[in-house]
């Protein structure tokens, strides 16, 4: 069914407002490394969607409209005065996937909007343990999982319980906020929800670019990323683990130091420029990304007219 002219306009003003408050208040969130960034842009990127959704005549337009409005703001995002650039834009595109994924199986209305955020809530606890999969690699990591599971279980059977519940507890309050979204967002009243848009807008607009301080090389932030609690974390695991099994000394020190190469690669594309700017032409020469194409066009027309 051909997509009505209204739907493209709501599809182009939640683009654009999305990615506005993405540019400006989610970049200087994720500067200053404010907890629970990830998860807050992803439920606030999920009521635009919802709103989407509401106004698509059928679950092909819906979805397309959620690709379009994540793939907008993702690229948005690139132009973030902040230097880690690449993880965010690519949150915010999984996660618009995974939304899409969840109209297309239960359609655009409220079961299908709730499968959709009940898969978009999950991206933000799945994203760094991919991260980690990477840098690790998946036999290791198994390897390492398995060695201290087996001693959580056997020595500190309750402080595993404790870390599982934990987690299951963030995940589980998560998972309440995206369906009681859902709810709001159908109940919610157009006039309303344009205010709150254009309230958030103008309050990106004065932040925007968001001050984040001395620019960080990509050299540096990729140095001062592998000195991050998770990652540090988990390589120390993963040393004392080599260290238990080694077989010869060479050995150790390849495995402990093939992590750190493959995450120090990860963490400079991330911030690098000269990175971002291939992925975009990349990007124009995909079939499956002209639909982007064409909306960013459109949204930058309504950022000029606005």
């Amino acid at each position: 069914m051909p997509t009505s002219r209204t739907e493209v306009n709501i599809v182009t003003r939640n683009a654009a407002h999305l990615s506005m408050v993405e540019l400006a208040i989610g970049s200087m969130a994720h500067a200053l490394h404010v907890p629970f960034t990830g998860h807050i842009l992803s439920l606030n990127q999920g009521a635009f969607l919802c709103n989407g959704c509401n106004h698509s005549s059928d679950r092909t337009s819906a979805a397309l409209a959620a690709y379009e409005i994540s793939g907008v703001a993702a690229t948005f995002k690139s132009l973030s005065p902040t230097n880690k650039k690449l993880g965010p834009m690519l949150s915010i595109v999984m996660q618009g996937l995974l939304f899409s994924f969840g109209v297309i199986v239960l359609g655009r209305k409220k079961w299908g909007q709730m499968l959709g955020m009940v898969l978009l809530s999950l991206w933000a606890f799945i994203q760094p343990v991919m991260t980690l999969l990477v840098s690790f690699g998946p036999q290791q990591m198994d390897q390492v999982s398995r060695f201290y599971l087996e001693r959580l279980n056997i020595d500190y059977a309750f402080a595993g319980q404790t870390f599982v519940s934990i987690i299951a507890l963030l995940l589980l309050i998560k998972v309440i906020g995206a369906l009681g979204l859902v709810v709001w967002m159908d109940r919610a009243n157009e006039t309303g929800w344009i205010e709150w848009q254009l309230r958030w807008m103008r309050r990106s607009r004065t932040l925007a670019p968001p001050v984040t301080g001395i620019p960080i090389s990509p050299l540096r932030g990729s140095l001062r990323d592998l000195l991050s609690p998770l990652f540090l974390f988990s390589l120390i695991l993963t040393g004392l683990f080599l260290l238990v099994q080694k077989e010869s000394w060479s050995e150790f020190i390849w495995q402990s130091l093939r992590p750190v190469g493959v995450a120090f690669i990860i963490f400079y594309l991330s911030r690098s420029p000269t990175f971002i700017k291939l992925l975009k032409k990349l990007a124009e020469r995909i079939g499956v990304l002209k639909p982007l194409h064409r909306r960013w066009a459109e949204v930058q027309k309504y950022l000029k007219n606005d």
